[in-house]
């Protein structure tokens, strides 16, 4: 079966962004990350940023700081990777010449090849 006809089953399907929820009808259903998180660890912060920033000769301080650095550059990738696929999905438009103005920094242009590999499976289908 085509992945277009596949992704259809999922038109019923409404996302809010800000509260990270979704809903078919009124009914409210768990995210896969909420769902994934029940059978995940905690991260112990603290405690591992301690031992890593002793054995690093670093303070804890900064390596807290340099993991919510990572942390809020990884989230900005996975939304604009969401926002730029469900644009081609909607539209059927690319938006890769403008997040090539947009997005000049080494780190971040990973995020432009997730979205063309992406776009290349489309297109194959």
């Amino acid at each position: 079966m085509e992945i277009i006809l596949e992704l259809a089953k999922f038109n019923d399907v409404k996302y809010f962004d800000g509260p990270h929820k979704y809903y078919v009808g009124d009914k409210e259903y768990v995210s896969a990350t909420t769902f994934i998180k029940k059978f995940k660890k905690e991260f112990e912060t603290q405690r591992l940023a301690e031992t890593y920033a002793a054995k690093r000769g670093l303070t804890v301080e900064s390596v807290l700081g340099d993991w919510d650095l990572k942390r809020d550059i990884s989230t900005v990738k996975g939304t604009l990777v969401h926002n730029m696929a469900n644009h081609f999905h909607m539209t059927h438009q690319t938006l890769l010449k403008l997040l090539d103005m947009i997005l000049l920094k080494k780190g971040i242009k990973n995020v432009r090849q997730c979205f063309t590999n992406f776009i290349k499976m489309q297109r194959k289908t």
